[in-house]
């Protein structure tokens, strides 16, 4: 027994060396090419894969020992083994052609892991944690030393071992004075500032990689197909919510708002968010950009300058003061609460997403907000207490959770109501019920369900008129469509994708098609990229 269980402890060893490259593992120390050696990444993916094959081989070798020891044990010979575990000769139940697998999983994915482009992202994704505060560069350095893995029965620790620890052992990390470490609870894709995630994950990575940074910089960008900054505004969120959804739960940590089009954007910090978190971000971050931009059109107006210098900065200035007002619209409402949940915390932020996916999710959930879904939450307190603490009253489930038997024992109804309404949040809950649609999200001012932009039809026929189904595919689409199109792609500087029009236009997928044909025809927008990267510009005259 002590060699099955020394067997058994052995390949639960190897398997948490696998696990400790993984984000979401409680064992989570480094990214996998942070724990081999190499001059280059390359070097690095080349010893992390054979690693992985001496493992799997060390594996099966312990595995084979244990079914041996078992055999014998039992005392059953050679020729009777293979007739036990497949008496038909056949493959075993739960891998018949048409059945499920008994223990299948539902998320699992064909996508390789190890590839050099999987790596590659997991690095860049860990020294984007890093330079937020969430992991500790000291244990890539070498300053701190490896905690050793748990047990197989061991408790599970509060946070995993990669994490950055306070001075009480726990993450988010604070120190012996209770301020946090680091200061900053967000990154800015915006170039030149202090908090910029580029000039940020640069110092994780020189701190890293010492003298070939540069040599890995370059080939990290190989990996990535892309620049740092272009990557990180374009791709890094849709790996990132990929990663940190499991069924349905999608739990993004690194929250990525900003204008539509991406040309700027911020970065938040999920576990380090509060109520104040908002206004120091419309503050201190967000007034400022906007002034600062504002002041190089007007210096760019009194320079006369050309109009293709002007029109971008235009445009930018415009889709800045839009992010302002958004950001100051639902400022009053923010008052996170990690029990909620991320989905539900990040509800009245679904105007601000610059993912598409995500903002319809979070589009979602605010829709079920606003319905009454949800009335177990501390969101939906905060937003109505005049709905949620009459249910308290009635349902003791509902006092229990939002803590308030005892007060509904001593003090009225009304009187709780008063004392947890707000006048600022019902102005800005108002505010944003009735907010009109825009491209970083629609208005959900029904509370039944999600309002949904007006359907644009041809201007020969009413809305009230049915289409004809030939008809859709063979007219040419309406002169209000096509305004509806380059009035979005406008908005978008750096090219709009096929999604971003969809979300501010709600048009089909058939209208859309024939709409961007003629569109093309005529010259008025111009095509880049291809497939889920193809991105469309309006042609300015």
């Amino acid at each position: 027994m002590d060699l099955l269980a020394q067997k058994a402890k052995s390949i639960s060893t190897l398997k948490q060396r696998r696990d400790q490259v993984e984000e979401i593992s409680h064992v989570f120390l480094l990214p996998a090419l942070l724990l081999v050696s190499g001059d280059t990444l390359s070097c690095r993916v080349l010893a992390w894969n054979q690693s992985l094959q001496v493992d799997e081989t060390e594996i099966q070798r312990y595995q084979a020992e244990i079914d041996e020891a078992c055999w014998k044990l039992y005392g059953i010979e050679t020729s009777e083994r293979q007739s036990l575990v497949d008496p038909d000769g056949s493959a075993l139940p739960s891998e018949e052609e048409g059945e499920d697998p008994v223990d299948g999983d539902e998320d699992s994915e064909d996508t390789p892991t190890n590839t050099p482009e999987a790596l590659s992202e997991y690095l860049a994704s860990w020294f984007f944690g890093a330079a937020m505060g969430r992991w500790d560069v000291a244990l890539a350095t070498g300053e701190r030393s490896i905690p050793p893995l748990p047990g197989p029965f061991d408790k599970l620790p509060p946070v995993s071992r990669g994490m950055l620890l306070g001075a009480d052992g726990l993450h988010p990390a604070k120190d012996a004075m209770g301020r946090f470490m680091p200061e900053h609870d967000l990154l800015l894709d915006d170039e030149g500032e202090n908090l910029d995630l580029v000039r940020r994950v640069r110092e994780v990575l020189e701190r890293v990689a010492g003298e070939r940074a540069d040599v890995w910089l370059l080939e990290l960008e190989g990996l990535l197909g892309a620049d740092l900054r272009t990557w990180y505004r374009r791709s890094f969120f849709e790996c990132h919510l990929k990663r940190y959804s499991k069924s349905r739960r999608k739990a993004p940590i690194y929250w990525q708002l900003g204008t539509p089009s991406g040309r700027y954007s911020v970065w938040l910090y999920y576990p380090r968010l509060t109520r104040d978190s908002l206004f120091r971000l419309l503050n201190d971050v967000v007034k400022p950009k906007v002034a600062y931009e504002e002041q190089r059109l007007a210096g760019l107006r009194e320079q006369n300058a050309r109009r293709s210098e002007l029109e971008p900065q235009e445009a930018l200035v415009e889709e800045l003061q839009a992010f302002r007002d958004e950001v100051a619209r639902v400022t009053p409402l923010f008052d996170p609460n990690l029990d909620d949940g991320v989905l539900i915390n990040a509800a009245p932020l679904h105007r601000l997403f610059v993912h598409a996916g995500w903002r319809r999710d979070a589009q979602t959930a605010w829709t079920q907000l606003v319905r009454g879904d949800f009335e177990w939450s501390h969101m939906a307190l905060h937003l109505w207490p005049e709905r949620v603490i009459p249910q308290c009253a009635e349902q003791r489930h509902l006092a229990l959770t939002h803590d308030l038997e005892g007060s509904l024992k001593t003090r009225g109804v009304e009187d709780l109501i008063a004392a947890h309404s707000r006048p600022a949040v019902k102005e800005a809950l108002q505010t944003l019920l009735n907010a009109s649609p825009q491209a970083g999200g629609r208005s959900t001012g029904r509370p039944a369900r999600a309002s949904r932009a007006p359907r644009l039809v041809p201007e020969s026929r009413t809305a009230s008129e049915p289409t004809p189904r030939a008809s859709r595919a063979s007219a040419e689409v309406s002169e209000a469509t096509l305004a509806a199109i380059r009035e979005v792609l406008a908005r978008f500087p750096v090219g709009a994708a096929k999604a971003d029009v969809l979300s501010a236009t709600s048009i089909p997928d058939g209208t859309w098609n024939a709409a961007i044909a003629q569109l093309l025809a005529s010259g008025d927008v111009e095509r880049q990229g291809e497939k889920r990267g193809t991105r469309y510009f309006l042609v300015r005259r």
